[in-house]
């Protein structure tokens, strides 16, 4: 996804912003602020190359933290304006997953930071294989980091502030009865266990509606610390993780 705006129409823009906000009462017709990008897109001029700074650990002192990352864009922990948790902001692990420790088990698990994602992930073991002829292990980010319904990511749950129910047959709670809800301000319903409570409405939480499993917000431009001017969701190939709904 590339350009949507040229330097050009962005400064024209840009006038169109100031003008009308004079003219209007100092009220612009555009909602929303003029993005400072010469030209907008997701990946626009990225290359793999185009990320902030990096500072990561040497393994010096201990070989199994080689290229973890210390700091990233000189910020150790992620902008709390991203995510809501400060397991959601931590910085964990090596970028990518281009390092990591020596004699893996199958019961290790492997963080890392994604700067194009604005967030960290861990991948636990997929499988065996061979690369050639030589016995390996796959490691895979697994289900459970996609799902901002568990009450772990729950910091990295779209915030949703136009309050617009985006899948409304999602959850599927056949049993659930309000009638039978006895005591509603004992339950929190932001839990992932009590969305089908019967003294809760489904994804209606905390006066918004959550996204199913399989989908969280790109809260960043990708591999940098500025904040996207665009609402985007990421998402698995194909909505893997995602349900039927």
């Amino acid at each position: 996804m590339n350009v949507a705006l040229s330097s050009p129409n962005n400064v024209i823009l840009k006038i169109v912003y100031l003008l009308s906000g004079i003219l209007n009462g100092g009220k612009s017709i555009i909602p929303i602020p003029i993005p400072d990008m010469p030209r907008l897109g997701f990946f626009q001029g990225y290359n793999n190359s185009r990320d902030e700074h990096y500072w990561i650990r040497s393994g010096k002192d201990d070989i199994n933290r080689l290229g973890e990352v210390v700091t990233w864009a000189n910020q150790s922990v992620l902008p709390s304006s991203w995510w809501t948790t400060a397991y959601a902001r931590s910085i964990r692990g090596s970028d990518s997953g281009s390092f990591c420790k020596m004699h893996l088990e199958k019961t290790d698990e492997l963080p890392f930071f994604q700067s194009f994602m604005c967030r960290s992930f861990t991948k636990t073991f997929l499988t065996e294989t061979t690369v050639h002829d030589i016995p390996s292990y796959t490691f895979s980010v697994p289900y459970e980091d996609y799902d901002t319904t568990a009450d772990v990511n729950a910091g990295f749950r779209y915030r949703n502030v136009e309050k617009v129910n985006y899948f409304p047959d999602w959850p599927n709670c056949p049993n659930r009865d309000p009638n039978k809800c006895k005591s509603p301000n004992s339950v929190n319903c932001a839990l992932q266990k009590n969305l089908c409570h019967d003294c809760c409405n489904g994804s209606f939480v905390d006066g918004t509606y959550l996204i199913p499993p399989g989908l969280f917000p790109l809260v960043c431009y990708p591999g940098r610390l500025q904040p996207t001017p665009f609402a985007v969701m990421y998402s698995p190939p194909h909505f893997l993780y995602s349900p039927p709904q």
